[in-house]
């Protein structure tokens, strides 16, 4: 009896592994499971063919202000649900989309419907402001 117990037990995954399946290879924390992260190779199918509107997040690993605007966008994701698709695109790795939309600075949002930017916004946003952003532009 003590060994099934024993091999139920090592089926449950450590914090540590838990950690690591919510991060990218280099630990890096990845955002809340309802966002995606994209590249320029899946852009057009995840964003321009969307049938649901997106809310891209043009940004870095060494932003700081776009790290602080994580847990934002996870709120906005979580509290919008289905009525927003919103994913990231890492604009030192994906160079061609972010040149293609003229991204200058980081954090930028920008708003897709129907696959065409609609609004966007440059700079960190406080929670409240980055939600009437989204909200505003649905």
């Amino acid at each position: 009896m003590m060994s099934q117990v024993h091999a139920k037990i090592d089926l449950i995954p450590s914090p540590d592994e838990i950690l690591s399946a919510l991060s990218l290879p280099d630990g890096t924390p990845m955002s809340s499971p309802l966002i995606t992260n994209i590249s320029d190779a899946t852009f057009e199918s995840e964003v321009l063919q969307s049938q649901t509107p997106v809310v891209v997040d043009f940004w870095a690993e060494w932003c700081g202000p776009c790290k602080q605007m994580a847990p934002g966008l996870d709120r906005v994701a979580d509290e919008l649900g289905s009525k927003v698709k919103i994913v990231k695109l890492d604009v030192d790795s994906n160079q061609g989309t972010a040149g293609k939309f003229g991204i200058r600075g980081i954090p930028t949002l920008m708003v897709f419907k129907d696959g065409q930017p609609v609004a966007t916004k440059v700079g960190a946003l406080a929670f409240p402001q980055l939600k009437s952003f989204v909200e505003t532009h649905l």
